[in-house]
């Protein structure tokens, strides 16, 4: 019977709390950035292809869309000291990516 009351009286007050009770509103000030593109390939001497995703960064509290990461249209050049050794060209296959075929000497090891 005890707990009856407990829990009864347990209800009561939940049910007298507005409906804000259980959550809260942070007003924050997003850290500043400067907008860059951002780069992020992965190769080996044992793949075929070298491939690159050409990205856009954003700010943390911005809705940003799925197909808004990527940057279409561009044209990406490797160069290693000052020599141009490839271009990649947007893939056919993923949209987001930007790939070069591997040619022998491209990948070193080290």
């Amino acid at each position: 019977m005890r707990s009856i009351f407990f829990l009864f009286g347990i209800g009561i007050l939940f049910s007298s709390c507005s409906e804000d009770f259980f959550s809260q509103t942070l007003d924050i000030d997003p850290p500043e950035y400067d907008k860059q593109f951002v780069l992020h390939g992965f190769g080996s001497n044992t793949d075929s292809v070298f491939r690159v995703s050409l990205t856009q960064n954003y700010g943390i509290l911005e809705q940003v869309a799925d197909s808004a990461w990527a940057v279409p249209d561009a044209t990406l050049e490797l160069y290693e000291g000052g020599q141009k050794i490839a271009t990649l060209y947007h893939s056919i296959f993923i949209s987001a990516f930007f790939e070069s075929a591997i040619t022998p000497g491209f990948f070193q090891a080290g």
